[in-house]
């Protein structure tokens, strides 16, 4: 009798260290599957785990965007993205670190991020007191990326980030913050495909990748006939030109860089206006006035910014006054 009752309670025993460990493998599991995006700026903690957080490769693979929004009504205040690669590149995102700052990555590679003190929707193209993002041309690294794993076939990104961030005030000052203790763990991820500006404008800016994303050219006769080319990377900066309508392919020209023809840059990151860029000057590799398509490559010397490898190509529309 006595041998049955402790045959009993040994059974009862195991069965309960059995459900304990079942119940232990189970929260295991699910700790490792729950999505977690976390980070501190200027040391106060920001969870967004629980929140609208979603990452999404671009054209196999070559770019990747990780946002988190939290949830709220309303226009989008308040949110942090990542951005690794560049659509146009050559490369494919892989695992690995990436730096930002010091000339070691593409342009359009930066920590953005918007604190909710605003209530105006955030705008892309930043403008003053609108967002904080890296300063991609320091010549020292101020943020990284640390892609510790990307499972394409599973769906899922996993990382850390800290840097620090800027931005422009409203009254002209200059603010930064610092984000710190960054993780991002088992963001669902998604593939698609971005188009693609069929115009390009292309330079080194630098010592950085400068793609323009998208860009408009326009002929216009109002302070003499020229073609007006206005190129956006949407993350960096502007660069226009202004090339005189009469410029025929195999030849270079020296621009003035006034109101009637020059190179011109807007850093979207110190929000200067434009900048009127030394000495600068243009080759025409092809000018078909028919089907009002440009091409050839520009250079600007002695600047504060240097741009060099330096291309374009585009279809411009008529815009007469």
């Amino acid at each position: 009798m006595k041998q049955s009752i402790l045959k009993l309670k040994v059974l009862i025993i195991i069965i309960i260290a059995a459900g304990y460990t079942s119940c232990s493998s189970s929260d295991s599991s699910d700790d490792t599957t729950q999505t977690v995006f976390r980070f501190d700026v200027d040391g106060v903690t920001k969870d967004y785990s629980n929140d609208l957080v979603s990452a999404t490769l671009f054209n196999d693979g070559k770019e990747l965007s990780i946002s988190a929004i939290p949830l709220q009504s309303g226009p989008v205040t308040e949110f942090l993205r990542l951005k690794i690669g560049e659509v146009t590149s050559d490369n494919v995102v892989t695992e690995g670190l990436y730096t930002i700052g010091n000339s070691s990555g593409l342009i359009n590679e930066n920590i953005i991020y918007r604190g909710n003190t605003s209530s105006e929707p955030f705008i892309e193209l930043y403008g003053p007191g609108s967002a904080y993002a890296c300063d991609v041309l320091s010549n020292t690294i101020v943020a990284q990326i640390n892609l510790t794993d990307l499972d394409v076939t599973n769906r899922f990104v996993s990382g850390t980030f800290s840097g620090t961030l800027f931005q422009l005030e409203t009254n002209g000052s200059i603010t930064t913050i610092e984000i710190t203790n960054g993780v991002f763990t088992n963001v669902s991820l998604a593939t698609a495909d971005k188009d693609i500006d069929d115009n390009s404008v292309n330079a080194t800016v630098s010592g950085l990748d400068y793609v323009s994303n998208s860009s408009v050219a326009l002929r216009s006769q109002s302070n003499g006939d020229h073609i007006r080319v206005t190129a956006f990377d949407h993350n960096f900066g502007r660069i226009i030109m202004v090339i005189p309508t009469s410029v025929t392919a195999g030849n270079s020209y020296a621009l003035n860089n006034d109101n009637t023809d020059g190179v011109f840059f807007f850093n979207f990151l110190t929000r200067l206006p434009d900048e009127v860029l030394g000495s600068s000057g243009i080759t025409i590799t092809q000018h078909d006035t028919d089907l009002n398509i440009i091409e050839g490559s520009f250079y600007v010397e002695n600047a504060s910014t240097d741009i060099t490898n330096a291309v374009f190509s585009v279809s411009y529309q008529d815009n007469f006054d």
